[in-house]
């Protein structure tokens, strides 16, 4: 997927419409470093951090808080397209 794509993102019971509004960056999964660049898009089995936009209030929590309420899963069309954990949770406009 790449930015502005829409899926399903799952968080504990919760499913509600996203949209991906940034892909920040891509990490090695062997030395765990941040590219400088963004990607422009994420193949299969790539870490990527990303902004997500969700139109409705969700209740989650960045990861390092609580570790059930700050795992996600990004589906689309029922496949799981992405899974994750919330890094930190930005002010709403």
């Amino acid at each position: 997927f790449s930015a502005g794509y829409s899926a399903i993102l799952h968080v504990h019971a919760a499913a509600e419409e996203c949209t991906i509004l940034e892909l920040t960056s891509s990490i090695d999964k062997k030395t765990g470093k941040r590219s400088k660049r963004k990607p422009m898009f994420v193949k299969s089995g790539e870490v990527v951090t990303c902004i997500i936009e969700i139109e409705q209030a969700v209740c989650i929590e960045p990861f390092e808080q609580c570790a059930q309420m700050g795992r996600f899963t990004l589906r689309d069309e029922g496949t799981t397209i992405g899974i994750g954990k919330v890094l930190e949770l930005l002010p709403g406009p």
